[in-house]
């Protein structure tokens, strides 16, 4: 399924992905990066939300992956992860960054707080895209402290760092990673593509030898 060529260049075209070499975006932790993702942007075209739901669940039948819930990251993974549920028929549950400080005091939305409704329930967490981890690491955990089975988290678009490759294997059971399109992908067809000049490819393959030391070896 060669999905990851056409999700790649629809996201260069409409900007959901942004890749400036030469003028490289402050992260929300601070680190500068050449790349910026957001797949909000494909929340306007109804091909695009049907395609992440339709691959989804091809990569779940394919691989014949055990599913009773779907979650979804709160906020960005919330609409891509209704779409699978809704094609799946499957119940559908968000898990927020944090407990709310009123109310319930809910951390997972979707099942009451006093229930044991995910217990030894398989549970798919989606997510828009994995760069650091750690909202990922957030959310299974929250998923397995109701007793749920986490053990897969999809995404549209993955960095594949290190250190979230690290996190991942790290749990106990390890949770596994599917994503449709990572940054190798993106870069082979962007580079094929003709959208970059070589010394905007050379800062590129450069940045993905030591991303997070990137920008203070070419003074950014």
């Amino acid at each position: 399924m060669d999905y990851h060529k056409k999700i790649a260049k629809f996201g260069l075209d409409i900007g959901a992905v942004k890749v400036r070499p030469t003028k490289p975006f402050n992260w929300v932790a601070g680190d500068i990066m050449p790349v910026y993702n957001d797949n909000r942007l494909f929340l306007e075209h109804p091909s695009y939300r049907r395609l992440f739901a339709e691959c989804f669940a091809k990569i779940i039948s394919d691989e014949n992956i055990a599913c009773d819930v779907i979650a979804g990251t709160a906020n960005s993974g919330i609409p891509f992860s209704t779409t699978l549920a809704d094609l799946l028929e499957k119940p559908l549950i968000y898990v927020r960054k944090n407990s709310k400080g009123h109310g319930m005091e809910n951390q997972i939305e979707g099942i009451d707080s006093e229930s044991d409704l995910l217990r030894d329930k398989n549970v798919i967490l989606i997510k828009d895209l994995i760069s650091t981890g750690e909202t990922s690491m957030n959310a299974i955990n929250a998923i397995r402290n109701k007793n749920g089975n986490c053990n897969y988290c999809f995404s549209i678009f993955d960095y594949e760092f290190p250190v979230s490759k690290n996190d991942f294997e790290s749990l106990n059971p390890p949770c596994q990673v599917r994503s449709l399109l990572t940054y190798d992908q993106l870069f082979e067809v962007a580079k094929n593509s003709d959208y970059f000049n070589k010394q905007e490819i050379q800062l590129l393959e450069e940045w993905r030898k030591d991303p997070f030391n990137w920008s203070k070896k070419y003074n950014f």
